[in-house]
C-alpha cells in the first residue's frame, strides 16, 4: 500500500473540494450582489458547471488511478476512497449555493438543480437509510449527510492548507 499516493490523493481531493466551494460561493455572490443577477438562474448554471467539472475530475483521478504502477491493493482503495467521497465532494458547490442563498436572502429551493440534486441524493441514501433505520428517522439522515459532507471537505481544506503552509517534509516523495 502507498500511504504516499493515498496521502497524495487526499490532499488533490481537499484541494478539489475547497476550490469548488469557494469558486461557486465567490462567483454566486459576484453575480447575485455585484451584478444583481437572478439567484435562481446563477444557482443553476454554477451547480452545472461545478458538478460537470467535479464530475470530469473524478473520472480522470479514476483513470489515473487505474493507469498508475501502483498494487492492486492500492488502486482498489484508491478506488474505493473516490467513490465514498464523490458525493461529498459534490456536496462542495452546493453548500456554496446555500450559503449564498442565505447571504443574499433568497431561496435554495427554488433553484431546479438544488431540488434535483436533492432528489437524486435522496433516492440513493433513503433506501441505505430506511433499510437501517425507522421511516421517521429519514429526515434526520438527509441533515446527518449535509453534516458529514461538510465537515469531510472542511477537514480536507483544512489538510490541505496546514500541508501549504507546512511546506514538503523531507520524507514525502515525489508520487503523482
Amino acid at each position: 500500500m502507498n500511504a504516499n499516493l493515498l496521502t497524495l490523493r487526499l490532499t488533490q481531493y481537499g484541494t478539489v473540494w475547497a476550490g469548488a466551494f469557494a469558486a461557486v460561493l465567490v462567483l454566486g455572490l459576484a453575480a447575485t450582489l455585484g451584478l444583481r443577477q437572478d439567484f435562481v438562474a446563477v444557482a443553476d448554471l454554477l451547480l452545472r458547471i461545478g458538478f460537470v467539472g467535479l464530475a470530469l475530475i473524478a473520472m480522470a483521478f479514476a483513470v489515473v488511478t487505474i493507469m498508475a504502477r501502483e498494487t492492486l491493493a492500492t488502486k482498489a482503495v484508491l478506488l474505493l476512497l473516490g467513490a465514498v467521497l464523490l458525493l461529498p465532494l459534490l456536496w462542495s458547490p452546493v453548500l456554496a449555493v446555500v450559503i449564498t442563498a442565505h447571504l443574499t436572502g433568497a431561496a435554495v429551493e427554488y433553484s431546479a438543480v438544488y431540488a434535483q440534486f436533492r432528489a437524486v441524493v435522496s433516492r440513493i441514501v433513503f433506501p441505505l437509510a430506511q433499510a437501517v433505520f425507522s421511516g421517521s428517522l429519514i429526515g434526520e439522515v438527509w441533515s446527518g449527510f449535509q453534516v458529514l459532507a461538510t465537515i469531510v471537505g472542511f477537514i480536507a481544506s483544512l489538510i490541505t492548507l496546514w500541508q501549504l503552509v507546512r511546506g514538503p517534509s523531507p520524507r514525502e516523495g515525489s508520487a503523482a
